[in-house]
């Protein structure tokens, strides 16, 4: 069991991990992360009055969205690459990522046609918006 389903990494000699084939074949680690390792982050309370409905406070409800997706992801992710480079909002309907929507990953070039797992290949879009892409 200890050489099936642990390994050494640079980090750990004891990480709980295993390895599989990935969509093109090629085999890749998949490994357990420590929580030791995630970083600590506080829950920054809503304003008193704040309502997302008020046009005033647009760019205040922009910010803390954008800071939940900075949060969300692992720091240096493809996710979180790919949704810095579409300036944290859907290319489909314009609206921010994070406005409680669930999110997919598209591919521009489908892998079956030979496109790869690059962050110039992915869009982050809500799941509505990639309904819409693919009908």
């Amino acid at each position: 069991m200890r050489r099936k389903y642990y390994r050494t990494t640079s980090q750990s000699a004891w990480t709980f991990s295993t390895l599989i084939t990935g969509r093109n074949g090629q085999r890749k680690c998949l490994q357990l992360s420590s929580l030791s390792r995630i970083p600590i982050q506080r829950h920054v309370k809503v304003k008193g009055t704040a309502s997302p409905d008020d046009p005033a406070l647009t760019d205040y409800w922009k910010h803390r969205q954008t800071r939940y997706g900075k949060t969300f992801w692992d720091r240096g992710s493809k996710l979180t690459q790919g949704a810095k480079t579409q300036a944290w909002a859907c290319p489909v309907c314009g609206e921010h990522l994070f406005n409680g929507e669930e999110l997919q990953m598209h591919h521009k070039h489908p892998v079956s046609q030979g496109g790869t797992d690059s962050v110039e290949n992915l869009q982050l879009l809500h799941q509505a918006c990639h309904k819409q892409v693919h009908f």
